[in-house]
């Protein structure tokens, strides 16, 4: 039986590939290298360091945390990739991508880039910000750097609606109420779940 949201996966998969391929940070090498079928590097999406692929069992979903040395000088862990085009609410899924990371790098920063010339939503992040990230800063480019530490912490909510019920996580109860109206038709009611979530070990910042 598989616990959860996320299965390990390996760089160069490609299934993983075909994901990458769809987020909008992906790019093609000038030289065509991708395109040869010779080269056994073609399908490989993330950079040197240590890395960790998460895709979701039906392969709609891809998550990728690696460490390395940022030239833009941010330390951590860094969300290089998130792609979700699964039915599952974005934010459970980094809650639990987050707890996966942790266990592998314990009290470890984790931060991630977002463009938002890239995005369609005015709120850069947001998926991240629902599940307890915050905006940190931006880089020289423009981009918008968001962080998460251990110990920050959201609340669980059950969301009446048209359709049923269903579980989101959120920081607060009228933050609860807007990712409510943006995914799910005729809200007629939101409950308090959980009295928290912590996620992590550490002190509330």
């Amino acid at each position: 039986m598989i616990d959860g949201f996320w299965l390990p996966a390996k760089d160069g998969d490609p299934r993983v590939f075909a994901l990458m391929r769809r987020h909008y940070s992906f790019h093609l090498y000038t030289d065509g290298r991708r395109q040869r079928l010779g080269y056994r590097n073609r399908n490989l999406v993330v950079g040197p360091g240590e890395k960790m692929v998460l895709l979701t069992v039906n392969c709609d979903a891809l998550f990728v945390w690696r460490k390395f040395k940022d030239k833009s000088g941010q330390k951590g862990i860094n969300c290089a990739v998130f792609r979700n085009e699964s039915p599952i609410l974005s934010s459970l899924l980094i809650a639990e991508a987050e707890q996966l990371a942790w266990q592998r790098w314990p009290g470890e920063r984790l931060y991630t880039y977002v463009n938002p010339r890239k995005i369609r939503s005015s709120n850069p992040g947001y998926c991240f910000k629902c599940a307890g990230w915050r905006q940190c800063g931006l880089t020289k480019s423009g981009l918008v750097v968001l962080e998460k530490r251990e110990g920050i912490v959201v609340k669980r909510y059950i969301v009446y609606h048209r359709y049923g019920q269903s579980t989101i996580l959120a920081v607060s109860f009228e933050e609860a109420w807007r990712i409510a109206g943006e995914y799910y038709e005729g809200v007629v009611q939101i409950v308090l779940q959980d009295t928290y979530v912590d996620i992590g070990k550490g002190d509330v910042e």
